[in-house]
């Protein structure tokens, strides 16, 4: 893929002949997304900017930050070491309210552990299910890699969160089972930081 933004040869055999089409005038930038240490070595290999899937895993994300940044090698795409991180969040306008909304999330990855790849759930659903003992548990686990919260509290978490590990940057996934509530979500963030969304989408 990395040769063919850059208009390279290949290295694999087989796609040597193969010519990526459409054609690009810029070469953007390339990142590699993971959830452990194997992803890091990857993108610390081939010279690449690292996301940290957070939303994904509970896994402690410091020291897989600190390999990809101790071992980067530089390349024509990167002469330095950069990281974001993707996190799970739902900010709304009260604590209880991410709350309520977030337990779509924790009905959803709690069946998904048990090899049930289902719909979300409305909080509703989520909330008069009966739990057993081991299902509670590995909800309560799960929340670890997901922030909840007012506009006011998210911004200092993820502020704190991002400056603790050194990222550059964070990317922002948001599932909730009413799409309004989901837009209302990113909406409440881009206020909290003070993003002007007409400028970003001219």
């Amino acid at each position: 893929m990395m040769a063919f933004l850059s208009d390279d040869t290949p290295a694999s055999e087989p796609f040597k002949a193969v010519r990526a089409t459409p054609t690009i005038s810029e070469m953007p930038e390339i990142w590699l997304l993971g959830s452990s240490d194997q992803s890091a070595a990857y993108a610390a290999h081939f010279g690449l900017a690292y996301t940290f899937a957070h939303f994904i895993t509970p896994q402690a994300i410091t020291p897989i930050l600190d390999y990809y940044r101790a071992n980067f090698q530089a390349s024509a795409f990167l002469a330095a070491p950069k990281t974001s991180a993707g996190v799970y969040v739902i900010c709304a306008d009260s604590k209880d309210e991410a709350e309520y909304l977030a337990s779509s999330r924790d009905y959803w990855r709690m069946k998904l552990q048990f090899g049930q790849h289902l719909p979300y759930v409305s909080p509703e659903e989520a909330l008069a299910y009966d739990y057993s003992a081991q299902e509670k548990r590995i909800v309560e686990a799960n929340r670890a890699n997901r922030f909840t919260g007012d506009p006011e509290s998210l911004k200092a978490e993820l502020t704190a969160f991002a400056a603790e590990n050194g990222i550059d940057e964070l990317v922002i996934l948001t599932i909730t089972y009413d799409f309004e509530k989901r837009m209302r979500s990113y909406e409440l963030l881009a206020d909290a930081f003070d993003l002007n969304r007409s400028e970003e989408a001219a």
